[in-house]
């Protein structure tokens, strides 16, 4: 659900900006009062993606910032760059396509920038906890594959055991499933 100016606001911040960028506004959870993402932050270490200020409650002194995505929730997109051909990676289906468009934006000249003056509501709860940890698992192995460098994409090698460790552990079945599914190369749509 779109705050109003919220459109008005995201294009106000692209000729700012001479339209090189990605545009995302702040993103409230359903009561309005907490937030879902005010941008993203890739771990450059694991290359997992993090939304930032998730569940903090809305102190609006946000700032326009640059930030390493967006969220697919709601983005300005420059028809500039979608003359690149640059597109989402159809494979993922949900989780981490949004974040491998603002990283290949980037290597194209093009960041992220969060625009917190302009607001959506997102009411997430359609997707169930367990699809979510299957795509997030199988989806960021695939991410891995296609973005990080070489000694990201070893060291995740290396503490796989780990991974399906701490996930059996933990009981959480969908995302063993999503990492099979990833190594089996079934991909789209669960």
């Amino acid at each position: 659900m779109l705050e109003p100016d919220t459109i008005r606001l995201l294009l106000s911040a692209t000729e700012k900006h001479g339209g090189n960028g990605i545009f995302g506004p702040k993103i409230l959870m359903k009561d309005g009062k907490r937030i879902w993402s005010i941008g993203g932050e890739l771990d450059k270490k694991r290359y997992t993606a993090g939304l930032i200020g998730f569940k903090d409650l809305d102190n609006k002194n946000h700032k326009e910032k640059e930030v390493d995505f967006v969220s697919g929730t709601c983005m300005l997109i420059p028809r500039k760059l979608l003359e690149k051909d640059l597109r989402f990676y159809e494979k993922y289906f949900l989780y981490y396509e949004d974040v491998e468009f603002c990283v290949r934006a980037k290597q194209l000249g093009f960041s992220s920038f969060v625009v917190p003056t302009a607001k959506i509501v997102h009411l997430e709860e359609s997707q169930s906890l367990l699809l979510k940890k299957y795509y997030l698992a199988r989806n960021h192995l695939l991410f891995i594959e296609r973005n990080a460098p070489f000694p990201v994409k070893l060291r995740e090698v290396i503490r796989l055991p780990k991974t399906l460790y701490e996930h059996a552990a933990a009981s959480e079945w969908n995302s063993l499933q999503g990492i099979r599914d990833y190594f089996v190369r079934r991909f789209g749509m669960f």
